[in-house]
């Protein structure tokens, strides 16, 4: 190593020991800081959650030397918990120590037999009590394997589309997974039947509509989309 750079070394050592004088492993845990990375409306579990979670397996590590902190544990403890996809512990120079946790994001609910969400990722997640955020609902017969599968196709392209994805109230699963379900715009049930060609169906339902729009939205109790090429309707 040449002259000036050992100068530059040693100065980048002394700069380093003035901003930071006591090592890492001799600094106290200061405060833990909780940084949840979802948008608030996705929030099935809560800062003063996590806290209990680590504090009940006995890891809180506020006044601990960082040295003898495993973020490890941390982490572990707090991933063993249903609500959360992903977490992240690490210490600072300053004395904290870093939570940052990513949590499953609900996209739809059942409610029958059993009741829990399907995540965006296909996953079983358990309910919340403190979760508000609008989400489809699903009722009926529903089982998990239709639920992860054509349901979850089905729903994926309602809330990609703008028009769909403002409609949609409730989701009714009948025998051999036909499909129910009631808008926000008037009060017919909708039978789609199977979700075969069910963008084909909600064609002829969007146009439909169009026509409500002119005689008006309360003549029909049922409107049928299972039939190839027409619409039945029953009135009220």
């Amino acid at each position: 190593m040449t002259l000036t750079g050992m100068f530059s070394v040693s100065a980048y050592l002394f700069i380093f020991a003035f901003l930071f004088p006591d090592k890492p492993s001799d600094t106290n845990c200061k405060e833990v800081r909780i940084i949840i990375t979802d948008k608030p409306e996705y929030r099935l579990i809560g800062e003063n959650q996590i806290r209990s979670l680590i504090a009940k397996a006995g890891l809180d590590p506020t006044g601990k030397p960082l040295k003898d902190i495993s973020t490890e544990s941390i982490e572990n403890v707090i991933q063993n918990n249903r609500f959360i996809k992903s977490v992240e512990s690490y210490t600072t120079p300053s004395g904290n120590v870093c939570i940052e946790i990513s949590q499953r994001i609900p996209k739809f609910r059942i409610i029958g037999s059993e009741n829990y969400y399907i995540d965006a990722e296909k996953t079983k997640v358990p309910t919340a009590n403190n979760f508000t955020a609008y989400i489809p609902i699903v009722t009926g017969k529903v089982n998990e394997e239709f639920a992860k599968g054509e349901l979850f196709d089905f729903i994926t392209f309602l809330d990609k589309n703008d028009f769909w994805n403002a409609q949609l109230e409730q989701i009714n699963v009948l025998h051999n997974n036909n499909i129910e379900f009631v808008t926000r715009v008037g009060d017919a049930v909708i039978l789609l039947g199977s979700l075969d060609n069910y963008k084909t169906k909600l064609d002829k339902l969007h146009k439909l509509y169009e026509t409500f729009n002119i005689i008006g939205w309360d003549r029909y109790k049922k409107i049928d989309l299972r039939y190839d090429g027409q619409i039945v309707c029953t009135k009220k």
